[in-house]
């Protein structure tokens, strides 16, 4: 039985660059209903990013710990990601809360905030 798109897009939410998610965008819009094989396909030519997305760079946590990202296809580790804690969130909503009260966000028009997320999706 074939993935439908849906759960193939909830499987595959590991932050990547913008090479790599053309090549999944490209592998996936190839087939009508991803399947089993075209998955498999996409997850062996990508290289997904392991580090936290923080203050607009991509970091190690702090305790430089990290836990296994297994695909749900076969069960091997596709990656090590960033296991962050209290002290990583204190940075993340730290950053947030400065780029708040810098005015820069809060007071974009929504045309530009649109433009902002819709980027972020590419």
């Amino acid at each position: 039985m074939g993935l439908d798109r849906r759960h193939a897009q909830t499987v595959i939410r590991v932050p990547f660059d913008q090479q790599t998610l053309s090549t999944v965008r490209e592998i996936m819009s190839a087939t009508a209903i991803p399947t089993a094989s075209s998955v498999a396909e996409a997850a062996e030519r990508l290289q997904p990013e392991g580090r936290a997305f923080i203050n607009g760079q991509y970091v190690a946590a702090v305790s430089g710990a990290t836990f296994d990202c297994v695909s749900p296809i076969d069960g091997s580790v596709i990656t090590q990601i960033a296991a962050c804690d209290t002290a990583d969130v204190d940075i993340a909503v730290a950053g947030a809360r400065a780029a708040f009260n810098s005015g820069e966000w809060a007071n974009a028009s929504p045309a530009r905030r649109k433009k902002s997320s819709n980027a972020s999706l590419r």
